[in-house]
């Protein structure tokens, strides 16, 4: 049996070019699961040449935003094309999960703002 959880409220609108990331404070705490699947759907993207990469990173600590304290843990494809585009990843044990789960989603020079949302299902080992 898992458990169902949403890594954003709801649809999450993003337009920062580069990188913005789920707050670590915010960040999933996934310690009670050996393994999850999780669901990614983009709703629509703006822009000349609209491109997003979303990942999943991993960390023991809750408390920076600091990249230093954060290792990628799942990418999901780049999406460029028609939306809505939905996407499901797994973790597994050896892909090295820690502690703590947080998106990160990265637009592209040419995309000025794309929708998405993440949710998923947690299992225990």
């Amino acid at each position: 049996m898992g458990t169902e959880f949403r890594m954003t409220d709801g649809p999450q609108r993003v337009t920062a070019v580069g990188a913005t990331k789920q707050a670590a404070k915010d960040a999933l705490d996934a310690l009670a699961y050996d393994h999850a699947d999780f669901f990614l759907v983009v709703y629509e993207s703006t822009g000349a040449g609209p491109s997003v990469a979303v990942t999943l990173e991993t960390s023991m600590q809750n408390v920076s935003d600091d990249d230093l304290y954060w290792t990628n843990v799942v990418t999901f494809t780049t999406v460029t094309t028609t939306f809505p585009i939905a996407e499901k990843k797994n973790i597994q044990p050896s892909a090295g999960m820690l502690r703590y789960l947080r998106w990160k989603a990265t637009l592209g020079a040419n995309t000025s703002g794309f929708t998405f949302e993440l949710s998923g299902i947690g299992r225990p080992g």
